[in-house]
């Protein structure tokens, strides 16, 4: 009864809206909240974050400017209606008087995240370009398949960034999964004496039972969003404090395409996740990666065609030291212990998370790291030594052929001291040993589920925990599939 009472009080007060005689209705609906904006810039847009600050732009869309259409009141209707005919929309996300991030979408394939410093993100149709900095100062152009905006939600198979502005899949995912509840409607003034009607919800968290109130702002003449606020803590602390916030929305805007085509600055690192893997590593590869085996050289990394997946590797030699792939083709990373050099199989870029900023791409060469180990390589070898026995490596040897057959694919080899891995199907989800025995991590596509073979402690940007021997759950859908 609550939700049917809210349902005829917002078609109420948009009718009455309505009968308010004014001129000029769309094109002042759609500037309307320009001038509570007053002079604020927005061609230039500070976003340090781009990937967690697009996942909070979809997650601000998704939890409260598209709950409309899943209601069923002629007034919401309306409102519905009008979003699902937007062919193009151009929007600032602001947290107190700092901008987030820029948005345009343009038709159902065309979509630019406009960012401070050129860490700007676009999918022109054919493919998607982010710009990023992955721990370190180095520029990082990811080039992805078309509809791969990093960070930006799930768009699932039949999916297009329109469907940003009628909802359908993240409409479910919120309204009939996430329960939020619409609370009160209200006529409001705008800033130029119009009047506009704000829609209140109660918008769930996934960090606890208290929820987070949205204020969302309709225009009536066009039955349009045109702004909408959140705000943190709502019930601990009264009415809460702001958080992030849109108070303009521009609506088919005139958005040239060339916009959506980013070009990649000369001084950026390509990670190539467009062009299909390998069938192995080149020839030059194999023979690096035969002597440092025939060397006994300490297997770091160890994967097959399309397995890094733009992900990284770390190594317990050099603790600062990480290893970005740069394709999607086979890689094997070794460490000489007695010549401290590492042998590289594949394309990756070298750099460190220290204050010195030091970076090189490597490719089918040795790598001498910038500085000595973090531990002789006596104690080093002692430790992995003394981690596994022959037994032990046989039966692990034994276990991933069950694994593999039953489609598991294999990610990361360390059956001996220490090191930490990422993956390139999760981005931001790693895996570090938790002791000196080492593990294996293997990816089942078909389940969305890691298995971590030996002990490891695993985390990602709301959970970490050890695991031994056992699956993980993974923290969303896969970016892309093997």
């Amino acid at each position: 009864m609550t939700s049917e009472r809210h349902d005829k009080e917002l078609a109420d007060l948009l009718k009455a809206a309505r009968a308010l005689p004014r001129a000029g209705a769309r094109q002042k609906a759609v500037s309307a909240m320009a001038t509570a904006a007053g002079s604020r810039r927005w061609s230039s847009i500070s976003w340090r974050r781009p990937v967690l600050a697009a996942a909070f732009v979809v997650l601000l869309l998704a939890s409260g400017l598209w709950l409309l259409p899943k209601r069923h009141t002629v007034a919401l209707a309306d409102v519905a209606r009008a979003m699902a005919s937007v062919q193009s929309a151009h929007f600032v996300v602001w947290t107190g008087q700092q901008p987030v991030g820029e948005l345009w979408v343009k038709g159902p394939e065309k979509c630019l995240i406009r960012a401070e410093g050129g860490l700007d993100a676009a999918d022109d149709g054919q493919r998607t370009i982010s710009l990023e900095r992955r721990g370190g100062p180095q520029l990082l152009a990811v080039v992805q398949p078309a509809r791969s905006m990093t960070g930006l939600g799930e768009l699932s198979e039949g999916m297009t960034y329109l469907d940003w502005l009628s909802g359908p899949g993240l409409t479910h995912s919120v309204l009939e999964t996430g329960g939020a509840k619409m609370i009160s409607t209200e006529e409001v003034a705008l800033p130029d004496g119009r009047r506009a009607v704000n829609v209140t919800l109660a918008v769930p968290t996934p960090s606890g039972p208290t929820p987070e109130k949205m204020v969302i702002t309709v225009d009536p003449d066009t039955d349009l969003v045109i702004a909408w606020e959140r705000f943190i803590a709502w019930e601990r602390a009264g009415e809460g404090h702001g958080g992030l916030r849109v108070d303009r929305i521009d609506y088919d805007v005139e958005v040239p395409d060339s916009l959506f085509s980013l070009d990649i600055p000369t001084d950026a690192v390509v990670v190539d996740l467009l062009t299909p893997p390998s069938d192995g590593l080149t020839a030059k590869g194999q023979a690096l990666a035969k002597e440092a085996e025939a060397m006994s050289a300490d297997v770091i990394f160890d994967g097959g065609p399309d397995h890094s997946h733009g992900g990284s590797c770390g190594t317990s030699y050099h603790t600062n030291l990480r290893f970005q792939f740069l394709d999607r083709n086979a890689t094997s990373i070794y460490y000489l212990p007695d010549r401290n050099t590492y042998c590289v199989a594949g394309r990756v870029l070298a750099l460190t998370s220290d204050s010195s900023g030091f970076s090189q791409v490597v490719e089918d060469d040795e790598f001498v790291p910038p500085a000595l180990p973090d531990s002789t390589p006596d104690q080093m070898i002692a430790k992995a030594e003394s981690a596994l026995s022959p037994e032990s490596i046989a039966e692990r040897d034994a276990w991933e052929k069950q694994l593999r057959a039953a489609g598991a694919v294999a990610l990361s080899k360390v059956d001996g001291g220490m090191a930490t891995c990422g993956t390139g199907y999760h981005p931001g989800m790693f895996f570090r040993s938790a002791d000196k025995s080492g593990f294996r991590l293997y990816y089942f596509p078909d389940r969305n589920v890691y298995y971590v073979m030996g002990k490891a402690l695993v985390w990602a940007a709301d959970f970490e925990e050890v695991v031994e021997d056992a699956e993980v759950p993974a923290p969303g859908e896969p970016e892309r599939l093997p």
